[in-house]
């Protein structure tokens, strides 16, 4: 009475990522400050460089009364990879709403989805511009102050980080 199956096999979608110009980040920027909520955090964020699970993952925003206004974010992709991201612009927005956005990401599956329906309505004619495009432009903002490579990686949470330099 056995009903055996083979394996499924997920089909693969390879979707090339599209990476924020300096326009797109001025404008979506803007827009952020503008909509000043929740996702104008996550927006904001994922432009240092942050995604909405990282945002979730942290656990206290003392470090943004400080002079110089930053997150620890204790574990991104992975646990061993702690680093800190310095806040540039949008510093109000983010200190308005940072603790809706935190629960927002932690309570959602997707939180960037919404981010992604405004990013669609502000770009309509671009395709493929999604949250995780303001990640991948920040790395390009590093690239074109040209910022040290190690750490480059160590504010990204990337592999191969000098994270002693980034967290002092």
């Amino acid at each position: 009475d056995w009903n055996i199956k083979g394996l499924r096999q997920k089909k693969q979608k390879t979707v090339e990522r599209v990476v924020a110009t300096l326009d797109d980040q001025i404008k979506v920027a803007k827009a952020c400050m503008e909509w000043d909520d929740v996702q104008g955090v996550i927006g904001l964020l994922a432009m240092h460089g942050m995604i909405p699970s990282e945002i979730a993952s942290i656990e206290s925003t003392s470090s943004l009364e400080g002079k110089i206004r930053h997150i620890v974010v204790p574990y991104g992709k992975t646990k061993d990879r702690r680093r800190v991201v310095t806040l540039m612009f949008g510093r109000d927005t983010i200190w308005l709403n940072i603790d809706e956005a935190i629960a927002y990401c932690r309570s959602r599956k997707d939180p960037g989805a919404t981010f992604n329906k405004r990013l669609r309505n502000l770009f309509p004619e671009r395709e493929g511009l999604v949250l995780y495009s303001f990640r991948h432009a920040a790395r390009n903002a590093f690239v074109m102050a040209d910022i040290n490579t190690g750490i480059m990686k160590a504010c990204l949470g990337w592999a191969g980080g000098d994270q002693s330099l980034a967290m002092h």
